[in-house]
C-alpha cells in the first residue's frame, strides 16, 4: 500500500512551517489581492440572495395560519420549496452561464431575488407564496454558481480561503435572517416590512457586480 506524500491517507492540513512561510511569501494574502473589492461584492450578492430563505422563520407560520388560513403542511412547503428548487436548478445553471455570461446572469439573479422576495412579502395566497419562493430558489442557485465560479477563477491561488468565505457567507445569511426578520416584523408591525427592507441593499449590488465582473473578464 502506498503511503507516500500523495496517498489518500495524507492529512489535509499537514504542512511544515517552512512550507507555510514560503506559500505566504509567494501568494500573499487574499485580502491584499488587486480584486479584493470584487470578492466582497460577490459575497454580498450571495448573502442577499440567500438570506430570504430564513427571514420569515419567526413570524410566517403564525401569519400564514391566522391571516391566510394555510395548514401546517402548506406552510412547510412554503419553506421547503426554496431549497428544492435551488437543488433542481443547480446542474442547469452552468449551461445558463455559457449562454448569458456571468455578469448578466448574476445581475438577473439578484434582481429576481429582490422582486420575488418583495412579492412574497405582499402575498396572501398559497400559490403566491410557493411561486415566489421557487423564484427565490432559482435566483439563489444562479447567484451562488456565478459568484463561486468567478471567485474560484480570480482567486485561484487561494481556494481554501475562497470556499471558506463562501460557506461563511451562506451560514451567516441563514443565521442572521431569523433575528433580522423577526426584529423588522415587530418594529413595523407589517408582514411585508422584513422583505422590502432586506432587498434594498441588493439594488446596489446589481450594477456594481455586473460592472466589476466585466472589468475582470476584459
Amino acid at each position: 500500500m502506498n503511503d507516500g506524500p500523495h496517498s489518500e491517507r495524507q492529512p489535509l492540513l499537514e504542512s511544515s512551517k517552512a512550507q507555510d512561510a514560503e506559500e505566504e511569501k509567494t501568494l500573499g494574502s487574499i485580502y491584499s489581492h488587486p480584486n479584493v473589492s470584487l470578492m466582497w461584492v460577490l459575497l454580498a450578492a450571495m448573502f442577499f440572495t440567500a438570506i430570504p430563505i430564513s427571514i420569515p422563520a419567526p413570524f410566517f407560520p403564525k401569519f400564514a395560519a391566522d391571516e391566510c388560513g394555510l395548514s401546517p403542511e402548506e406552510i412547510g412547503w412554503c419553506f421547503s420549496v426554496f431549497p428544492l428548487t435551488s437543488l433542481i436548478m443547480s446542474p442547469i445553471i452552468p449551461y445558463m452561464i455559457g449562454i448569458m455570461g456571468r455578469s448578466n446572469l448574476l445581475a438577473s439573479a439578484v434582481a429576481l431575488s429582490a422582486v420575488s422576495t418583495v412579492a412574497f412579502g405582499l402575498g396572501t395566497t398559497l400559490p403566491t407564496f410557493l411561486i415566489s419562493r421557487m423564484v427565490m430558489g432559482v435566483a439563489c442557485s444562479a447567484a451562488m454558481t456565478c459568484c463561486t465560479a468567478t471567485l474560484a477563477l480570480v482567486f485561484n491561488e487561494h481556494p481554501g480561503e475562497v470556499f471558506g468565505l463562501v460557506e461563511m457567507t451562506f451560514g451567516g445569511a441563514f443565521m442572521i435572517g431569523p433575528p433580522i426578520g423577526g426584529a423588522l416584523y415587530v418594529f413595523f408591525g407589517e408582514f411585508w416590512a422584513p422583505f422590502v427592507f432586506t432587498t434594498m441593499p441588493a439594488l446596489v449590488i446589481i450594477p456594481l457586480g455586473k460592472r466589476m465582473i466585466r472589468c475582470v473578464y476584459k
